[in-house]
């Protein structure tokens, strides 16, 4: 089942004759009119893709995959109208949405407009740096006041609030008297605080003590929160053994247009014992990824599995820009320096033991660790939580034996 992730938070389930019905209407709009077979046919083929992908789907993905799709038809009229009517309905629900606030007035609100930023120079820099959303439809980043305004509007839905209440801690924030988690300025009441929940809180934690470990902790620097790790020896020698007796193959990178990628890392295995490891393009596709390949060194159901190809032709070109997080990607450079890095630890670590299999160290595993986080630094536009992830980077406390 296609869950879509409406724009009030609330979840529907996905339902194909709506998107024919709103190209129709576009259609309506055009000189050659309505084509019923090629809207139908637009509409199978957003549901089929949408198929492939296992998390709920934000509505902007579906109009957004509309636009795509329409123009690459026949009908580059007909995406025309359909773009330039969701653009109108952008800021007709902009406008409404500010008007029609549940707790934080147009009228309250109004006073606070066009007062200046109470932030020294500096603080302003670090605010539009972090924490300001851009806003597509009027092409520009928030306000401070349009920042306070959605955080508070998310941080009071969590409990009930009286309206006095969110308007005091509106005004107390507004002038800087009072804070909330850094991490609710900046995906507070977007669709990432409610795709993603971890994404709320500016700090986690793990022990590293199995492979499993090392995933979680990808995912969690790539959502933007900040991870503290413990490596203790007591801790790595639960880790089972691993292997240096495989080869790693990159393969050359040729990008896969936008509406042919996959999300979910996909593995194919080939009869000269070979494995190829296609890397998805999304946060849960890379942490796939990075999860068979521990797979592939510590299971002995893998023990003959002699290459490891990685092909990253699904991962999204360098400076395509991310809409759900904000910010650009950074290509699939990262991702392939990632696991070059942990190849050679693994590797200079079979040969000082000169054995088939072996143990890591703690400081193997601290190494693997700062690659994991150095991918999601230099690589953070790609993983969705843009110049933040230097904050969760610089979080990270190590306790090493």
């Amino acid at each position: 089942m296609i869950r879509i992730l409406k724009r009030t938070g609330k979840f529907v389930d996905f339902n194909a004759d709506k998107i024919s019905n709103a190209i129709m209407k576009a259609m309506k709009e055009t000189k050659e009119g309505v084509d019923e077979e090629l809207a139908k046919e637009i509409s199978l083929k957003i549901e089929e893709e949408l198929l492939n992908k296992n998390f709920p789907i934000p509505v902007e993905m579906v109009q957004d995959l509309v636009e795509n799709y329409l123009m690459d038809s026949v009908r580059k009229d007909v995406a025309k109208k359909y773009i330039l009517y969701r653009y109108e309905r952008d800021k007709s629900r902009d406008s409404r949405k500010r008007k029609d606030s549940k707790l934080l007035s147009e009228e309250f609100i109004s006073k606070y407009k066009h007062i200046g930023s109470p932030m020294n120079q500096l603080g302003n820099f670090v605010y539009y740096r972090t924490y300001s959303r851009w806003l597509p439809e009027e092409r520009r980043r928030e306000y401070w006041w349009e920042t306070v305004r959605r955080a508070v509007e998310y941080n009071c839905s969590l409990v009930p609030t009286k309206r006095e209440e969110a308007e005091q801690l509106y005004d107390n924030i507004f002038n800087l008297r009072q804070f909330l988690s850094g991490r609710t300025f900046w995906v507070g009441g977007t669709p990432v605080s409610y795709n993603y929940p971890m994404a709320n809180f500016n700090c986690a934690f793990e022990v590293i003590n199995d492979f499993h470990s090392f995933r979680d902790l990808f995912y969690l620097l790539m959502i933007g929160s900040g991870v503290g790790v413990r490596i203790l020896k007591s801790d790595i020698e639960q880790l089972p053994k691993v292997r240096a007796s495989y080869k790693i193959i990159h393969e050359d990178y040729t990008p896969v247009e936008k509406s042919k990628r996959e999300d979910n890392t996909g593995v194919e295995f080939s009869h000269n014992n070979s494995v190829k490891i296609t890397v998805g393009d999304s946060k849960e596709g890379w942490v796939q990824s990075l999860d068979y390949f521990f797979s592939f060194i510590n299971s002995s159901e893998y023990r003959n599995l002699n290459t490891i190809i990685i092909n990253y032709n699904n991962v999204r070109p360098k400076g395509e820009v991310l809409k759900t997080f904000g910010g650009t990607a950074s290509g699939h450079a990262s991702m392939k320096n990632m696991f070059t890095k942990i190849d050679l630890v693994i590797k200079k670590r079979g040969a000082i033991e000169g054995k088939d299999r072996f143990k890591l160290k703690p400081i193997d595993c601290l190494d693997i660790a700062n690659i994991i986080g150095e991918n999601v630094v230099v690589g953070g536009k790609l993983s969705y939580a843009s110049n933040d992830n230097k904050n969760s980077f610089n979080s990270w406390k190590l306790l090493i034996a």
